[in-house]
């Protein structure tokens, strides 16, 4: 499948073109009998676009091919999290789409916080992001949010609504990407 889109078209198609049970052991096919899936970035950030090493600008793509309470959640399978113009932002700096889910969070919203944090997420490249007030899991395989009332919930960027229970997991090796 070709996307012509941004993170949240990725998204969407992915979810289009998998089922909730996917097989699993022995029962799973082979990757060349996966859906294969062709992005083309045509988003405002193009993350998973990046992350494949594709151009993040449509115009430059290839035209043939824990339980603590916290304040802030941001669940990656991909580096860089987002761009701020050309400058990549690491909420998850290891975070791979062929692995699990990469977690971020932060305790609270103090400014002091939010500042290490935000300059920790425009230099680090490589390592986990840390502080006291920073919490971090790298390729967890799924993840279990709740919150004490209905909070909003974003997906790419997108508002999806308020939830008070959101449960995500990671399926590797569930679709072949054609870059």
């Amino acid at each position: 499948m070709l996307t012509l889109g941004g993170d949240g078209t990725v998204n969407e198609a992915v979810n289009g073109m998998l089922s909730i049970d996917q097989p699993t052991g022995a029962e799973r096919p082979s990757a060349a009998d996966l859906p294969a899936l062709a992005p083309i970035p045509g988003g405002s950030g193009n993350v998973f676009a990046g992350a494949l090493g594709l151009p993040r600008d449509p115009i430059d793509a290839p035209d043939d091919r824990s339980g603590e309470p916290v304040f802030l959640v941001i669940v990656s399978n991909a580096a860089p999290w987002t761009y701020l113009g050309d400058r990549e932002v690491n909420a998850n700096p290891q975070a791979r789409f062929d692995r699990g889910l990469d977690v971020f969070t932060l305790r609270n919203m103090s400014s002091f916080s939010t500042l290490h944090a935000l300059s920790q997420m425009l230099t680090t490249k490589g390592g986990e992001l840390h502080g006291r007030r920073i919490l971090t899991m790298h390729d967890q395989p799924s993840l279990t949010l709740r919150a004490d009332r209905p909070v909003a919930f974003q997906i790419d960027g997108e508002y999806v609504g308020e939830r008070e229970l959101v449960r995500l997991r990671s399926v590797p090796e569930a679709l072949r990407v054609v870059a």
